[in-house]
This record gives structure tokens, C-alpha cells and sequence, in this order.
């Protein structure tokens, strides 16, 4: 399972940035995808929010935040 999380424009579809992220990641990492590539998108948006507040951050309030998870093969031998 690859997850990492995207922070999209309030109101905006979270699917492209998750897709060009969850790609990126795959890549640099070298991490096989499963196919059909089925991704999972969560919003985070109100623990992400209450992180920032327990830290002392000022939350942002024109983004949403959301999880993305995807599934991984195994890394095939060499």
C-alpha cells in the first residue's frame, strides 16, 4: 500500500492531483502500482486542521487536504 496525501484548492476534484502525486511517489520510490490503478481518496481535511491548532499553526482555510492510497505489487526479482 502506497499512501501519501494531497492538498487541493477548497471546492476543487481532488482525482488529478491524487493521480499526479500517487505516480510521483511510485516513481521516485520504485514502487510497482497494481493494476487496474485504483485509488482511494479520504479527506483529511478536519485532522490535518486540528494538527495544526495543537501545534500552534494557523490552519489553512482555502485548501482541503486528502489521503490517497493505492495499492502496490511486489518488486519483481533482478
Amino acid at each position: 500500500m502506497l499512501t501519501t496525501y494531497v492538498s487541493v484548492p477548497r471546492g476543487a476534484d481532488p482525482e488529478p492531483a491524487a493521480l499526479t502525486e500517487i505516480l510521483w511517489r511510485a516513481q521516485t520510490s520504485r514502487i510497482f502500482l497494481a493494476r487496474p490503478l485504483n485509488l482511494k481518496i479520504t479527506p483529511a481535511t478536519g485532522g490535518l486542521k486540528q494538527l495544526a491548532t495543537l501545534m500552534g499553526l494557523t490552519p489553512d482555510e482555502d485548501h482541503d487536504a486528502y489521503r490517497v492510497d493505492s495499492e502496490t505489487e511486489p518488486c519483481p526479482p533482478t
